[in-house]
């Protein structure tokens, strides 16, 4: 019954892969916005102390693969 349920699963390129296993923070910012007080690259950016370019950046990178979605100045997951 699970598996008819997880129908959209998303595969990622070899190279989105290397991309996204390059750097801590593509991982974290994923992970972050599970929490809804996390979900703004602003907040990211100061939890993490990380730059909001670089958050900006690895967001982009989340959606233009599938793994997230942008909602406005929000961040979700798919």
């Amino acid at each position: 019954q699970l598996k008819n349920r997880f129908t959209d699963k998303k595969e990622l390129t070899r190279e989105n892969q290397t991309i996204y296993s390059s750097h801590w923070a593509y991982c974290a910012v994923h992970m972050a916005v599970l929490n809804p007080v996390l979900r703004t690259p602003g907040a990211i950016a100061k939890y993490f102390n990380l730059s909001v370019g670089t958050v900006v950046e690895i967001v982009g990178f989340l959606c233009s693969v599938g793994l997230a979605v942008k909602d406005g100045g929000r961040v979700n997951l798919p």
